[in-house]
């Protein structure tokens, strides 16, 4: 019994142990609750800055989203708003980090309170928890400190961001002001426009006069020689073929017209040309163009309509000293006049006048010279498309018309 009682003591002695070794570790673990609600309180702190965070991040969202809209329109800013962008999502990923780390925390606590549920059954494995506990409270506060560092960075990211804002409003301020210098120019633009119409319509007068004078001057530049059908011959004949006596009526005291026939391409004698023989002007320019008119007179033969009729020019210009004939060369210009409608007269014993106008090969007017022999052959050659007026036509006069210096 007395072995028994000392048993009964020493078991009764340690349970004392084992009660005051509880009594530490239910200190040890209100303090370990005492710094688990500490650091739930950190946690709070943290989430109620990270709110105010996110709070900033979407203000900031909001206003750079309404930059956006304004700078949409500028090209030059969209390197800058990349730039913004890229900083926001910047900003998001750190938000997400945070989330992410808070989550860490919370699985962490977790096993802290797990831990503290299995702490009745042994108490070597609760003191070696505890260690580890204290080892983790450390590492939570080294982690803690680098969350306030970031939040730091973070605010001052705000910051910078703020400052970036507010410079970006400025120059949208800017901006707006040179739109409206843009309306003054575009007014000012609109005011030249408007003198430039006026211009251009004195300008189109000042042309249209200049156009009067140059026609002005080219009538004073031309000169011209005019031949009547006396001042040509033709072979077998020197003085014109054919007399109207009456066109002007029969009397003695009313004029005849004398003039020369041209018969169609395909007649004999009535083909032979009239010939000119002149000297060429002192004042002639072989700069010029010459041009030949040919004045014919049309009688009433009752042929059918839109006959047509072309005439041939033939022309030699000799200098002095420089031989002339068919084994010289001939005639350098050989051409022929446009096809011409024939319109008969309808009056009685009246004549149809028509003008003919040659313009000579510019290569052939080069050649002359002042004082140069001229010998000008005119008759009728067939025209190129319709049917040849079948009757004869009277050659009445040419002229010859040049530009002199």
């Amino acid at each position: 019994m007395d072995i028994i009682e000392s048993e009964i003591d020493i078991l009764n002695s340690c349970c004392d142990t084992q009660d005051s070794r509880l009594d530490i570790i239910e200190s040890e673990i209100d303090l370990l609750e005492s710094c688990c609600d500490a650091q739930d309180s950190r946690l709070d702190i943290v989430d109620s800055e990270v709110d105010i965070l996110e709070s900033c991040c979407d203000a900031l969202n909001s206003r750079v989203n309404v930059l956006e809209s304004i700078v949409d329109t500028i090209e030059t800013q969209d390197s800058r708003f990349d730039v913004i962008e890229s900083q926001i999502e910047l900003l998001e990923s750190c938000c997400d980090a945070q989330d992410s780390r808070l989550d860490v925390i919370d699985t962490e606590i977790d096993i802290l309170e797990s831990c503290c549920d299995v702490q009745d059954s042994r108490l070597d494995i609760l003191e070696s928890e505890v260690d580890l506990l204290e080892s983790c409270c450390d590492a939570q506060d080294s982690r803690l400190d680098i969350i306030d560092s970031e939040i730091d960075s973070l605010e001052s990211c705000c910051d910078a961001l703020n400052s970036r804002v507010d410079v970006l409003e400025s120059i949208v301020d800017t901006i707006e002001a040179q739109d409206s210098r843009f309306d003054v120019i575009e007014s000012q633009i609109d005011l030249l426009e408007s003198c430039c119409d006026a211009q251009d319509s004195r300008l189109d007068i000042i042309e249209s006069e200049i156009d009067s004078l140059d026609s002005r001057l080219d009538i004073f530049l031309t000169n011209e020689l005019v031949f009547v059908s006396g001042a040509m011959d033709r072979r077998g004949s020197a003085n014109p073929t054919t007399t109207f006596s009456n066109v002007y009526g029969t009397g003695n005291v009313n004029p005849v017209l004398r003039n020369w026939l041209m018969g169609p391409s395909t007649s004999g004698t009535p083909l032979q040309p009239m010939g000119i023989q002149f000297a060429i002007p002192r004042d002639f320019d072989s700069t010029g163009s010459v041009e030949v008119d040919v004045h014919v007179l049309i009688d009433d033969n009752s042929e059918p309509a839109d006959q047509t009729a072309s005439i041939r020019l033939r022309a030699n210009f000799i200098h002095n000293n420089q031989q002339l004939g068919i084994s010289a060369g001939g005639f350098p210009e050989d051409t022929q006049s446009a096809d011409f409608t024939i319109v008969e007269p309808t009056l009685l014993n009246a004549l149809n006048h028509q003008l003919v106008t040659i313009t000579m090969t510019d290569s052939v007017v080069d050649t002359i010279e002042p004082q140069d022999w001229a010998n000008i052959a005119i008759n009728r050659a067939a025209p190129t498309v319709g049917t040849e007026y079948a009757s004869n036509i009277y050659l009445s006069s040419v002229t010859f018309r040049y530009k002199r210096k």
